[in-house]
């Protein structure tokens, strides 16, 4: 594929420009490998080698997009790979390019790796900009990179589809509709109100979206949302010991030398009816719907979460430091277990109320979610949903409550302070 080729009939030759190779990569490796292992001379390869090529001239990415997909035959690449040339996708890189800080759309797996190896030469050739520009320390390899699976995971939670981002991850890249919803729609601020304030969001939810992509100060902070999620609830494995931790200390569990020496029918009987281990267990499971929830609280207290709001958001609160270093995970470990919480750690607050909502949510479905065999199915459902939604208003009125994530005397949305810098 190029933008333009000129042909000289004389040499019987053609020069191009802003050449890109769609189908015949790895001819062109094999070519490359043979030149670099000197198995054969590059003066060799330009007089005997020849190799027979289609040009195509255009400038158009979704032309180059469709060729893309058409010619995908031979060795058929991940739908994800097949997108990474859409407008879409360009878009994208380029408005996340623009932020400040700058920050690398991942378009795929592994390509921030790549392009940051030897030094970089051809970082800015690809994004335009030095790799430098988007690393929290010069001297480091880890940057502020999101990648665009994870993007679309975010987003479709984001904007309350948690069970179309619960599914599997292949389908936002293979499946138009859902491709469309995670990189071609956007809530209109009517969207954003009615979703505020509705608990049973699947009636007619598609309809409020405008067909156009969403800006890149929003999906940072719906990616903010998920790694903040995904770092605040415990591994399995850190769960099961607090749960029977807590079985040791009840005198239910007996552990000797570091080890639980009760035995693994016992342990999960034991489990079963703790209610630390399955609070984090619901937890775990539904981590999209956390992000939906967090969404819907934030556009509550702050108004249709637009481009505007979600840059002073992203500006705010714990998502500050984020937003510079592309780390949270300390952040929010230590607020899942913090004895007090300030004012302004937001997001902190936020899912330790959810993490109370799931508590109860637990103690109000114990038989159900016990008896089904496929958890994580369950509570992506659009009436799971609905229940946990409702539920979180519910405990939001409970003014007489006292926790480190809300004062008494006030709702739990009250509580937030308004958009801000975070307090040193």
């Amino acid at each position: 594929m190029v933008q333009r080729y000129a042909i000289d009939e004389k040499v019987k030759r053609a020069r191009l420009y802003g050449a890109q190779i769609v189908n015949g990569l790895q001819t062109v490796k094999s070519i490359y490998n043979a030149v670099a292992e000197k198995e054969v001379e590059l003066s060799d390869l330009e007089t005997e080698c020849t190799v027979q090529v289609k040009l195509i001239q255009s400038d158009d990415a979704d032309f180059v997009s469709k060729v893309v997909q058409a010619t995908n035959n031979q060795n058929p690449m991940a739908a994800r790979n097949l997108r990474s040339n859409t407008r879409e996708q360009k878009i994208l890189r380029k408005s996340f390019a623009l932020l400040s800080p700058r920050w690398f759309y991942q378009l795929k797996e592994g390509e921030w790796k790549s392009l940051v190896s030897e030094g970089g030469r051809f970082f800015e050739q690809v994004v335009g900009y030095r790799a430098s520009e988007f690393k929290p320390e010069g001297s480091r390899q880890a940057g502020r990179v999101i990648d665009n699976q994870d993007a679309a995971k975010a987003w479709l939670a984001f904007i309350g589809f948690a069970d179309q981002s619960g599914d599997r991850v292949t389908h936002y890249f293979a499946e138009d509709a859902v491709y469309e919803l995670a990189f071609d729609k956007c809530p209109s601020d009517q969207y954003w109100e009615e979703f505020s304030s509705s608990s049973d969001w699947d009636k007619n939810r598609d309809q409020g979206l405008d067909r156009r992509q969403g800006d890149a100060r929003q999906y940072l902070l719906a990616y903010f949302i998920w790694n903040f999620a995904n770092a605040f609830v415990p591994s399995p494995q850190r769960y099961r010991e607090q749960g029977l931790d807590e079985g040791v200390k009840a005198g239910k569990i007996v552990k000797s030398s570091g080890s639980y020496t009760t035995s693994s029918k016992d342990q999960d009987a034991y489990l079963a009816e703790n209610r630390t281990y399955q609070t984090w267990r619901l937890m775990a499971n539904m981590k999209e719907l956390l992000v939906e929830a967090t969404s819907q609280i934030l556009s509550k207290k702050y108004g249709p979460l637009d481009g505007s709001v979600c840059q002073q958001l992203l500006s705010s609160f714990e998502a500050e430091a984020f937003t510079r270093s592309g780390e949270v995970r300390e952040v929010a470990q230590s607020a899942s277990a913090a004895p007090e919480l300030r004012k302004d750690e937001v997001y902190s607050r936020i899912l330790r109320m959810l993490k109370h909502v799931s508590q109860q949510f637990w103690e109000d479905k114990k038989q159900q979610l016990l008896s089904t065999s496929r958890l994580r199915t369950l509570l992506l459902k659009r009436e799971i949903a609905a229940e946990f939604k409702s539920m979180a208003w519910q405990i939001d009125q409970r003014i007489g409550l006292d926790r480190p994530w809300k004062p008494e005397g006030v709702t739990f949305l009250e509580s937030l302070p308004p958009i801000g810098k975070t307090q040193k």
